[in-house]
């Protein structure tokens, strides 16, 4: 039996340079407003090949790859890309916890508030005598003896 066509219906291997990337475990994120994405609980921005910060349209799809060798790329638009973790973020994680003291501090400070006595929530309303104004008559008793 002779075949119909002459070539080899196979497709080539690819290069050794691109296996690691075929290779992979594949996850999908959307970019945040600030051109990073979550990734394992953090905070990661892609990288260019001159290490500068990868500018991203919020919602865009990346894919995070995950090689044989346990490093972690990005794939956007076909590039791969390295991440980073941005520079403000230990800025930002030191920043909330000084908010955090300051408002710890502000509530150990504060004393309670206590309306004054014709504010009107002191007021009564409603058609009853209040009950906080009647005069309770004072009985005494007299000890016999």
């Amino acid at each position: 039996m002779e075949p119909e066509r002459e070539e080899s219906a196979f497709l080539p291997a690819p290069s050794p340079d691109d296996l690691p990337y075929i290779l992979c475990k594949r996850a999908f994120r959307k970019a945040s407003g600030d051109s990073t994405i979550s990734w394992k609980g953090k905070k990661l921005m892609l990288l260019d090949e001159k290490h500068r910060q990868k500018l991203l349209k919020r919602g865009s799809a990346i894919e995070v790859l995950t090689l044989l060798d346990g490093s972690e790329v990005a794939l956007h638009d076909g590039v791969i890309h390295h991440l980073g973790v941005p520079k403000d973020a230990d800025d930002r994680k030191a920043s909330l916890k000084d908010t955090a003291k300051k408002t710890q501090k502000n509530k150990e400070e504060k004393t309670p508030v206590k309306p004054a006595p014709d504010h009107p929530c002191r007021r009564w309303y409603g058609d009853k005598p209040n009950p906080r104004e009647q005069v309770h008559p004072v009985t005494t008793a007299v000890k016999e003896g």
